[in-house]
């Protein structure tokens, strides 16, 4: 089941409004609400003192059964908290998807593609690129390479997603930390070629493509603890 609630939100300009914010999301009954991510207006509001967009990123368990696809998704930033995240991400969906699953679900389970996302714009990506039936982890190393051959500032506030899948070029949003995200068209022809590679590939970069963590910035962020909110 879907959920969301009504919480403040505040914009920088210091004015604080309510939001719609979802804890969890069934797109399968709320195909709207996976429109929303597609187009980038989920969780992105206009502040109605000043105009300016706000967006909100949380903590969102995203399901799509007839895609089979399982995410839990969290903020950006959080991608430091990395080990603790993940771990907690697998233990929902062996507790959700295996263990208190009528059996029905629990056949489905071997087929879902589970994912632990760090970021709206990761989340969008991955949408995207499954929905045009790629490889998230040969998209991965796509990035990596990227970033020898093309010159690209390899840093991990680097923005690098894919945007579009046309019939022969990858549409990617590329900027630096400071910098506007622009198009960066790459011809699909080197993402074939990577998938000639899996194999090899997979043997060199385990950590990307035997995890549920399927994110070339997870080489670039140091890892930090994550320390539990203290309780007055």
């Amino acid at each position: 089941m879907s959920t969301y609630r009504l919480q403040p939100i505040v914009c920088r300009c210091g004015s604080s409004f309510e939001g719609e914010l979802w804890d969890s999301l069934h797109v399968s009954r709320r195909p709207d609400v996976r429109d929303q991510i597609l187009d980038g207006t989920f969780h992105r509001f206009a502040c109605p003192a000043c105009g300016q967009p706000v967006g909100v990123e949380r903590r969102l368990a995203y399901t799509d059964f007839p895609r089979r696809q399982w995410f839990t998704v969290f903020p950006r930033i959080d991608l430091r908290h990395r080990d603790e995240l993940v771990a907690f991400a697998r233990a929902s969906f062996q507790a959700t998807m295996v263990e208190r699953a009528p059996e029905l679900v629990q056949a489905w389970a071997p087929e879902m593609i589970e994912r632990a996302v760090f970021g709206m714009a990761s989340l969008r990506e991955k949408l995207v690129v499954l929905e045009a039936g790629l490889d998230d982890r040969l998209i991965e190393c796509l990035k990596l390479q990227l970033y020898r051959t093309a010159g690209l500032v390899l840093h991990p506030d680097t923005f690098l997603h894919v945007t579009a899948v046309e019939s022969d070029t990858l549409v990617l949003e590329y900027g630096p930390p400071g910098r506007r995200p622009t198009s960066l068209p790459v011809p699909r022809e080197l993402y074939a070629l990577l998938g000639a590679e899996h194999e090899r590939l997979r043997g060199e970069l385990p950590w990307l493509f035997d995890d549920i963590l399927v994110d070339h910035r997870s080489a670039l962020v140091p890892r930090t603890a994550l320390v539990p909110a203290r309780v007055a």
